[in-house]
This record gives C-alpha cells, structure tokens and sequence, in this order.
C-alpha cells in the first residue's frame, strides 16, 4: 500500500454552484479498500471520532459541508490487505491494515455552507 502522504499532498478542497459543498478529495490509489479522516479543531489536544468510507474512484472523497468555520488539525488513513511473509518459514499472510496517519490543515471560511463530514460514495 502506498504512503497516504502521497495522497494528502493532494488535496483538493472546492465549491462552486454546481457542486454545492466542499470535499476533501485525493489521488487515486488501486489496493486501498477503505479510508478514514478526523478532524481536530483544537490543534490536536481532542479528536472528532474516525469517519470512514470506500473509495470512490479508488480515491479518498469526503464531503466536508457540516464543518464550521475555522482552522482544523485532520489525519487520514488508507487501509487494504498487505501481504505478509514469515522470514523463516516462508508462509505468506494477507492482513488487513490502516497506514500510518498522515496529517494535514483544514481552513473552512466564513460563508461556506457547513452540516457535517459524510463519506460520498
């Protein structure tokens, strides 16, 4: 599985008149299954709970509308199957498995319209 990194490096935050509401979108990634994001609006003493959804596209695509206006802390994760081989008895594993977090900055301005992180699927 790839690095999310990659994928957060990619995010695309828009609105317009056709598309009512903002997302937070990422590059497409062909062996993750699901993802995960969280938002922290204190700088990352507390954390909302884990929103997940499948990918759409294989990308990472979550409508983030309900988040008010303000600067938030957010981590997200990709998880799917990795394979695993036993180095001494060759035996070869699948486990499913979230990556390591990868973190970025969420800035939502006044006058988005605003009801609550969903997954788009």
């Amino acid at each position: 599985m790839k690095r999310l990194t990659l994928i957060i490096l990619a995010i695309l935050i828009f609105s317009s008149p056709a598309m009512a509401a903002p997302f937070i979108v990422a590059d497409p990634q062909i062996d993750v299954t699901k993802y995960r994001m969280r938002l922290s609006a204190d700088n990352g003493v507390s954390w909302g709970t884990w929103v997940e959804g499948n990918p759409v596209g294989n990308s990472l695509k979550f409508d983030i509308s309900g988040t008010p206006k303000g600067t938030y802390l957010g981590e997200a994760q990709a998880g799917g199957n990795v394979e695993l081989t036993d180095s001494t008895t060759g035996v070869v594993s699948t486990v499913w498995q979230w990556s390591a977090s990868a973190p970025f900055v969420l800035k939502v301005r006044a006058g988005q319209k605003t009801t609550s992180i969903k997954v788009i699927e």
